[in-house]
C-alpha cells in the first residue's frame, strides 16, 4: 500500500487520486441564467444529494487552476439564486461533454450542444427537455473552500419540484434501468449504469445480524466462499437450533454424501450462490455440533 501525504503532492496529483480513486461519481447538468439573460449550461461531476427534508442536492464547481477564477455556473447562480438541475443519460453523454468546453461566457452551451430548452415552471433557467430527470431548484448556500485554483464552492440548493420523464417510471418508481445515467470516473473514463453493470443488493435487516464475529472460523478461514457468501452468514438474524439442524441434515441427501472440510464448502457455497441461506446454515450447525 503506498501512502500520499497531500503536503508532498502537487495540486494535479491530488486531482488526480481523488476523481481517479472516486467512482463512479453522479454527473449534475446544470442550467443557469446571468442578470443579463444569458445562459449557460454545464457538467459537474462533484455532486450529490445531502437532505430529504428540507430536499437539498449540493454541486462543487471549483475555481480555475490557472488563475483561481470562478466559473460562470457560480457567477450565475450567485446573481439569481436559481438553477435547475439535471441527471446525465448516456443518451446525451456525448452533448453533455461538449458543455464541459471553455466557452466564453455570451454562449449559450444548449445551442452549442445541441440541447433543447424547455421553459421552467418556478425558476428562470430553463430545463434540459432532453434528459428524463430535472430539479428546479432555489440557493440555499454556498459554502467557499478557499480562493486558490482548485478550491472548491459548494452550492447548497433546495429542490422546488422535480420533473419525471414517463419513460423511466416502473410502477410509479423510477426503474434504474430505464433511466440509465452516466458516472464520471478518473481521466476520460466514465461508467453506465445499464443492464450489465446495476446489480441488486438489498439493504441488511434493520434489527442487529449476527456479524462476522459470531461465525465459526472455518467459515471465516474458507478458501472456497467468496467475501459475499460469508456477509450473507454474517447478515442473518440468528442461528438455528441443533434440533432444527439435526431434523435437515437427517432429511438431506445431499449433506449425507459429505466427505471432507472441501466438500462442505462447496455445499455451502452452492446454497449461498441460490440465496439458501437458511439450509446453509442448518447444514454449518449440525457440522459444528456433530
Amino acid at each position: 500500500m503506498n501512502s500520499k501525504y497531500i503536503k508532498d503532492l502537487e495540486r494535479p496529483e491530488v486531482y488526480h487520486y481523488l476523481t481517479s480513486g472516486i467512482g463512479p461519481r453522479p454527473i449534475a447538468l446544470v442550467s443557469t441564467i446571468s442578470n443579463k439573460n444569458v445562459i449557460n449550461l454545464a457538467p459537474f461531476s462533484f455532486f450529490n444529494v445531502f437532505s430529504v427534508t428540507p430536499p437539498i442536492v449540493a454541486f462543487s464547481p471549483v475555481r480555475r487552476g490557472k488563475d483561481g477564477s470562478i466559473k460562470d455556473t457560480l457567477s450565475n447562480i450567485q446573481e439569481t439564486k436559481e438553477c435547475v438541475i439535471q441527471v446525465v443519460t448516456s443518451s446525451i453523454a456525448e452533448q453533455v461533454n461538449m458543455c464541459s468546453i471553455e466557452y466564453s461566457n455570451d454562449v449559450n452551451e444548449f445551442v452549442k450542444a445541441g440541447l433543447t430548452m424547455e421553459d421552467s415552471l418556478e425558476v428562470k433557467p430553463p430545463r434540459v427537455k432532453e434528459s428524463p430527470f430535472q430539479m428546479e431548484c432555489k440557493l440555499k448556500d454556498i459554502i467557499s473552500f478557499g480562493e486558490g485554483g482548485g478550491a472548491g464552492q459548494l452550492v447548497l440548493c433546495e429542490v422546488l419540484l422535480f420533473h419525471v420523464d414517463d419513460s423511466i417510471l416502473k410502477d410509479g418508481k423510477i426503474d434504474p434501468h430505464a433511466l440509465d445515467t452516466v458516472g464520471r470516473n478518473g481521466g476520460s473514463w466514465y461508467t453506465r449504469s445499464n443492464v450489465n453493470s446495476l446489480f441488486e443488493l438489498p439493504r441488511p435487516p434493520a434489527t442487529s445480524c449476527l456479524g462476522y464475529d459470531k461465525l465459526p472460523k472455518f467459515i471465516l478461514q474458507s478458501k472456497i466462499l467468496s467475501a459475499h457468501n460469508i456477509t450473507q452468514l454474517a447478515s442473518s438474524l440468528e442461528i438455528p437450533t441443533i434440533e432444527e439442524a439435526k431434523n435437515y441434515f437427517e432429511k438431506n441427501e445431499n449433506s449425507k454424501n459429505l466427505t471432507s472440510k472441501e466438500d462442505t464448502d462447496i455445499l455451502i457455497k452452492e446454497f449461498l450462490d441460490n440465496e439458501n441461506i437458511e439450509d446453509a446454515w442448518k447444514l454449518l450447525v449440525y457440522l459444528e455440533n456433530s
